[in-house]
């Protein structure tokens, strides 16, 4: 009797700490991510209190876009993650600058892939349910890199260049688009790095500061939580207008009756 009792009391003793041990893990990880989102030394160029995609003005996540821009947009699989979010940031900044030209290029293993294939234009109210169909084709499979891209821009004379990307690029392939971005006068160069990491891209940072231009730095889930804000916003601004549904759904919806014509 006293060696089962001792096993049981045994038993009872390792069930306690190994669901102590998961209650903590489980407490760790769920602190984790609500601290991540407001660390200050992940977030560069950009205020983390103010909500971006709420704004009025077209902004990149908190870049200004008033001028003729082209916009660079990673089409590699490090852009996998936060592609989507991503995509209805740029579709904002289009649809809130109807006057402004634009040359959005995704740039992908495959090569450049264009929305535009004469150049930058202005894209109109009614051209934005193809432009969303572009976006929403953008894919995030393999490697890539933006030197291309950056060319494309720089042959067209584009006033802005705003670089979006998920990766810390090759130093080789920087150093290319500095060359290239500072033989040009007046072309401004911005850059998005969205990453978790708590490091940055000094190379690339380098590159918009010496160019008028702007870092921006931000964790992929301080990005999610702007874009569930900006979601839930929508989706009460449509309920008043009496339409039902969010942003996406008025955006299907446009690109349907684009498709029927």
């Amino acid at each position: 009797r006293k060696a089962i009792r001792a096993t049981a009391i045994i038993g009872l003793v390792v069930l306690t700490l190994a669901l102590g041990v998961g209650i903590y893990l489980f407490a760790t990880m769920l602190f984790s991510d609500k601290e991540e989102i407001k660390q200050p030394d992940r977030i560069i160029g950009v205020d983390a209190d103010t909500n971006p995609m709420l704004a009025s003005q077209a902004n990149l996540i908190g870049i200004p876009v008033d001028k003729d821009t082209a916009i660079l947009i990673d089409g590699s699989g490090f852009a996998k993650d936060w592609l989507p979010i991503m995509r209805d940031v740029v579709y904002e900044a289009v649809r809130k600058s109807p006057e402004s030209q634009f040359l959005v290029i995704a740039w992908t293993d495959l090569g450049n892939s264009s929305y535009t294939k004469e150049g930058p234009e202005k894209i109109a109210k009614e051209d934005l349910p193809k432009f969303r169909r572009f976006l929403d084709r953008i894919p995030s499979i393999a490697p890539a890199v933006p030197v291309e891209a950056v060319n494309e821009s720089l042959k067209h004379r584009m006033d802005q260049i705003v670089l979006i990307t998920g990766q810390r690029l090759d130093e080789s392939d920087t150093a290319k688009i500095k060359a290239a971005v500072d033989a040009k006068v007046d072309t401004r160069f911005d850059v998005i790095l969205i990453t978790d990491a708590t490091d940055h891209d000094p190379k690339l940072k380098e590159v918009a500061d010496g160019n008028e231009g702007t870092f921006v730095k931000v964790p992929r889930r301080q990005l999610e939580a702007w874009h569930a804000v900006w979601k839930d916003e929508q989706a009460k601004n449509a309920g008043k207008d009496g339409k039902g549904g969010g942003a996406k759904d008025s955006q299907d919806g446009d690109a349907k009756k684009d498709d029927s014509k």
